[in-house]
């Protein structure tokens, strides 16, 4: 370290880097804080009369406002700032769903009951099942994409999709692809699932709308959003049994390990990146920190303040989670995949 910074005389520049180490570290602060401004606007707009007669949330707003801008001003988004929108996609999301377990309490999940958790159970497999036989047989997917687009469909989006290509040793491409395509029909449902439930299309009571949120749409963010945009009861059901869905990926990924080896998936396994996706399985650690928050809610109640504050600070890292992948969403790239698919 220069001498100069010992004694304090440290560039304003260079403030930030002194104090994280690394301009790795300020490029991603620069992401971070891209995405906030997005998010506060995301606040702002969804403040207005006409927004809060439709139920618009900051969330459902963030989401359009960084797809808006990939579209449009993407191109000069600088590539430094990517890690740090990645971070508020993924880290910033699942804090996001940590804190809303203060929401939560043991008597919540106890109102769901039995019933849910057999509706979760049955949801993962029939999606799975259904998924891998339309991927495999109908659209003539190779093995590997069919079961990451199934295991992304019925468990929890893109992480069930990367921990599921951490066994399989799958190529990038197919990551990318199966993320897509999960990306693009959760989304859609995401939107329609809330509207159709308005036009009463579907009519059934906001607890059981929950449920069926829950076990219907693959990502967690997809989930939040979809029943944010109707209420409190819907949101609160729709996450305690995507929570639970969530969960079954560590016997998912047991159960996957022990059915699929080297042999029986074939391919090319010879590269060191597949060597080192093999041997690390992710697990939903932000799933287990979840149900712990429920547990300090419900038996060691925290004072008021404390709650109010949680429960504001989950929702803006929630917008900010929706905001960054709206910016990481490129209509070129989804038309890209779907013509490699055709």
């Amino acid at each position: 370290m220069d001498p100069q910074s010992l004694n304090g005389d440290i560039p304003s520049g260079n403030l930030l880097k002194f104090l994280f180490g690394s301009a790795r570290w300020l490029n991603r602060l620069h992401g971070i804080f891209f995405v906030s401004l997005f998010s506060l606007a995301s606040y702002h707009i969804s403040s207005f009369e006409i927004m809060k007669s439709l139920r618009i949330s900051p969330v459902m707003v963030g989401l359009i406002l960084g797809a808006l801008y990939a579209n449009s001003f993407g191109k000069d988004l600088p590539s430094e700032w990517i890690p740090g929108i990645v971070c508020c996609k993924n880290e910033i999301l699942n804090i996001a769903i940590i804190f809303y377990g203060f929401k939560l309490t043991v008597q919540d999940l106890f109102q769901v009951g039995l019933g849910g958790f057999l509706a979760s159970l049955f949801i993962v497999t029939s999606t799975f099942f259904i998924a891998f036989f339309f991927g495999r047989y109908c659209f003539k997917l190779d093995y590997e994409l069919s079961l990451l687009i199934a295991a992304g469909s019925s468990i929890c989006g893109s992480a069930a999709i990367l921990a599921t290509s951490s066994i399989l040793k799958s190529k990038s491409y197919k990551n990318t692809i199966a993320v897509a395509i999960t990306f693009v029909f959760g989304t859609a449902g995401m939107f329609l699932f809330p509207l159709f439930y308005r036009l009463g299309w579907l009519p059934i009571n906001e607890h059981i709308f929950g449920i069926f949120l829950g076990a219907a749409l693959p990502s967690v963010g997809n989930v939040a959003a979809a029943g944010s945009a109707i209420s409190e009861v819907v949101t609160q059901n729709a996450i305690i049994i995507k929570m639970i869905r969530v969960m079954l990926l560590v016997p998912f990924l047991l159960l996957l390990g022990l059915l699929t080896s080297k042999k029986s998936m074939g391919g090319d396994y010879d590269t060191p990146l597949n060597v080192q996706r093999k041997s690390k399985v992710v697990i939903p650690w932000f799933a287990i920190l979840f149900i712990v928050m429920i547990g300090m809610n419900s038996w060691f109640r925290p004072p008021l303040g404390v709650v109010n504050f949680i429960n504001h600070a989950d929702k803006f890292c929630l917008t900010m989670a929706m905001t960054a992948l709206g910016i990481e969403t490129s209509a070129n790239k989804i038309q890209g995949i779907g013509l490699n698919l055709i």
